[in-house]
């Protein structure tokens, strides 16, 4: 196997070790310098690394995963406000979460909730 292979699994596990870190904690800030921590780059190039590897920048990778997320909330769990689904999601305001979902799905939260 070639050094450039051994350094591209490498590179994949450490970026893998920071997509489920994200994913165990959305409801919590990210900063980049965290995430960059996590998988031992400094922050540029982590995330130089995590935008080839995933396809996506850092940002819009936590952005799409907390959406995605509240998606799942908004059609499994009828109790939860939208409010209470935007904190689970680390959303720091419902408004925030409307927004991103709106720009993400084309339609508002209540639209996609009265969906069967």
């Amino acid at each position: 196997m070639e050094t450039k292979d051994i350094n591209k699994q490498e590179y994949q596990l450490r970026i893998n070790k920071v997509t489920d870190y994200i994913h165990n904690h959305i409801d919590q800030p990210l900063s980049l310098q965290k995430m960059a921590g996590i998988a031992c780059f400094s922050p540029f190039h982590f995330h130089r690394v995590f935008t080839i590897l995933t396809g996506e920048t850092p940002t819009d990778y936590i952005k799409r995963t907390r959406i995605e997320k509240a998606a799942l909330l908004l059609k499994r769990n009828k109790e939860l406000s939208a409010t209470e689904i935007a904190r689970l999601c680390g959303f720091s305001s419902l408004s925030l979460l409307s927004r991103n979902f709106r720009l993400h799905f084309s339609m508002t939260i209540r639209k996609f909730r009265s969906l069967k």
